[in-house]
């Protein structure tokens, strides 16, 4: 798993970096050798923006971003059954 870190984060998983490409450049290398890592990125509410961030070729979709939002909007279940979390929704593999 490798937490990358960012300014700002899209709906999509995108990232918006500092610019100079390290944490892509890595990513890309692990691919290379056929080693695909679980990226998740860290962020306040304030970093989230709903449209999708424009990215470059060399960068890279996260698998996950996490957020305090998604832990706000789920409230105690009325009913037996439990709602499945936005952030579960967010992942692009299944468990």
């Amino acid at each position: 798993m490798i937490v990358c870190p960012g300014l700002a984060f899209g709906m999509n998983c995108s990232r918006l970096g500092r610019g100079k490409g390290y944490y892509d450049k890595y990513i890309s290398k692990c691919h290379q050798m056929a080693c695909f890592p679980f990226m998740v990125g860290l962020a306040f509410d304030e970093q989230m923006t709903s449209t999708n961030l424009a990215l470059e070729e060399t960068d890279r979709h996260l698998s996950a971003v996490i957020y305090p939002a998604i832990y706000k909007k789920n409230t105690r279940p009325t009913s037996s059954k439990r709602p499945v979390s936005p952030f579960v929704k967010m992942f692009k593999y299944k468990f």
